[in-house]
C-alpha cells in the first residue's frame, strides 16, 4: 500500500515518522525543502513534486496548517484532485472548516475518491510518542478498512460518524477549552482580587465538585501559575494561542451558520484575536489569562508551584 504524506510541519513530521514506523511504503512531500531527511534516513522516499508524490497512491494524507492550505492543494491547479487515483483515499489530519470538509468530499466522491476527515488533539508531543486522539469523521466501511493506519498515528481513534463530524468534535473540544480557559481567569483574578493566594485557590478549587478527581485542567496551574507560556521540550499541554485562535474562529463560524448562540465561545474568540493582535501568537493559548490580569490588576502566580 503505498501512502502520500503531505505536510511535514511539528506535526505532520512526527505522524509521518509513525507511519513509516508501522511499516508502510511512504512517500512524503512538503513545499519547504529540507524536512524529510529524517524520514528518508527511516526509509520514506521524498519526492520532488506533490505529482510525482501522489500519483498512484492508495492513500492520501495531509496535515496542513488550515482550510485555505487543504483548499488550495485539493483544488489548486495541480492539486491532489488532478493526480489522485480512482479508488483511492483522501485522509485529511488537519483542523479544517467541517462546512469545506464536506465540499472536498463531494468533490472527491465525483472522482471515486474517497475522504476521511480526521483532525488530532494532543499536540507535538502527542504526535511524537503515537498519543494523539484522533477524531474521524466519514463512510464507516472507510474507516474501518484504514483504522490500522489511523492507529499507527495515534492510539485514540474515535470515529464520530459521517463526513466532517471529526472536525465539528474537534473544534467544540476546542471551543470548549478555550471558553473554559476565560472563565477559569475570571474565576482566578477575583479570587485573588478578593485576597486569596492563588494555589491555594487551586488547590481549593481541585477539592471541590468542578475539580476533584481530574484536577480541571493541569495546563493552566502548569502555564498560568508558573507564569510559564512560551514552548519549552517536554511541555505537554503546550498550544498556539494562534492555533487556538484559529480553531476557536472556525467553531464560531459553524456556530453562526447554524444559528446557534455561543456567548462564552464569543468571548473567548476575542479573547484568543487580543492575544494574538498583541503578538503573543506563538506562546500558549493559556495567555489570554493576562488580559484579565491587566484589567484586574492583579498577577495570578503561585511562587515555587508544582503539580
Amino acid at each position: 500500500m503505498k501512502i502520500a504524506f503531505i505536510g511535514l510541519g511539528n506535526m505532520g513530521h512526527p505522524m509521518a515518522k509513525n507511519i513509516i514506523k508501522a511499516g508502510y511504503e511512504v512517500y512524503v512531500y512538503d513545499r519547504k525543502p529540507g524536512l524529510a531527511e529524517e524520514l528518508v534516513k527511516l526509509g520514506a522516499t521524498e519526492s520532488l513534486s506533490l505529482g510525482q508524490t501522489v500519483d498512484n497512491a492508495d492513500v492520501v494524507c495531509t496535515s496542513l496548517p488550515g482550510p485555505a492550505e487543504v483548499e488550495e492543494i485539493v483544488t489548486g491547479s495541480g492539486g491532489l484532485l488532478q493526480h489522485m487515483k480512482s479508488g483511492s483515499v483522501f485522509i485529511d489530519f488537519s483542523t479544517n472548516s467541517p462546512i469545506l470538509i464536506r465540499e472536498l468530499a463531494i468533490l472527491c466522491e465525483e472522482k471515486s475518491i474517497a475522504m476521511l476527515d480526521a483532525p488530532v488533539s494532543g499536540g507535538v508531543n502527542g504526535a511524537k510518542s503515537r498519543k494523539l486522539g484522533i477524531l474521524v469523521g466519514g463512510p464507516r466501511e472507510v474507516f474501518d478498512t484504514y483504522k490500522p493506519l489511523l492507529d499507527a498515528v495515534g492510539e485514540g481513534v474515535i470515529y464520530a460518524g459521517g463526513i466532517g463530524n471529526g472536525t465539528v468534535c474537534k473544534l467544540v473540544h476546542n471551543c470548549m477549552s478555550a471558553s473554559f480557559n476565560t472563565v477559569l481567569g475570571e474565576g482566578f483574578a477575583l479570587g485573588v482580587k478578593a485576597g486569596v493566594d492563588p494555589e491555594t485557590l487551586w488547590r481549593a478549587v481541585c477539592q471541590s465538585s468542578l475539580g476533584r478527581g481530574n484536577g480541571i485542567h493541569v495546563g493552566f496551574p502548569g502555564s498560568v501559575l508558573t507564569g510559564e507560556f512560551t514552548q519549552r521540550p517536554g511541555l505537554p499541554w503546550f498550544f498556539a494561542l494562534n492555533l487556538m485562535s484559529k480553531d476557536v474562529t472556525l467553531a464560531m463560524d459553524m456556530a453562526r451558520s447554524l444559528d446557534v448562540p455561543m456567548s462564552i465561545g464569543a468571548i473567548a474568540e476575542q479573547e484568543l484575536n487580543e492575544g494574538v493582535a498583541r503578538g503573543w501568537g506563538s506562546e500558549n493559548c493559556f495567555k489570554v489569562v493576562v488580559l484579565q490580569e491587566e484589567r484586574v490588576g492583579v498577577t495570578i502566580r503561585a511562587q515555587d508551584f508544582e503539580l
